[in-house]
């Protein structure tokens, strides 16, 4: 019977001391920064091809026209038709999902965090009403 108390104690420190409880609020507001700086690049990177390709079409052609403005329209279209556009477009909705994916992972980290802080106020009330038994 001693034996099994003793290894119940130190199940006990060793899972108290292994409970990740940091709180990394900031860690995800980085990393959540940093996808959306690639994302603001690679958004702001097809932007300007767009912008370079319309100007380029309606170079000599007076502005606003409806020949400038279908030759605008058709530039983008035929720009957006490039493989590297493509995959770069891609690239952009990738990290629109892996956004959205680790905000759904660090809602599930927190909420087990919160659990476990739980579980140490129960575990340190036991606690001590044991040592309170124990005295008594």
């Amino acid at each position: 019977m001693v034996t099994m108390i003793a290894h119940f104690k130190q199940w006990l420190v060793k899972w108290d001391r292994d409970i990740v409880t940091q709180d990394d609020i900031e860690t995800q507001q980085i990393v959540i920064e940093k996808i959306m700086k690639a994302f603001k690049c690679i958004e702001d990177l097809l932007h300007k091809s767009d912008q370079k390709a319309m100007s380029i079409a309606s170079k000599n052609l007076v502005p606003g026209s409806n020949e400038a403005l279908e030759k605008e329209v058709l530039a983008m279209f035929e720009n957006q038709k490039k493989s590297w556009y493509k995959n770069l477009k891609n690239t952009s909705y990738d990290l629109t999902y892996i956004k959205s994916i680790l905000e759904n992972i660090y809602e599930i980290k927190n909420r087990r965090s919160r659990e476990c802080f739980q579980l140490r106020a129960e575990n340190a009330k036991l606690r001590a009403e044991i040592n309170q038994l124990r005295k008594s």
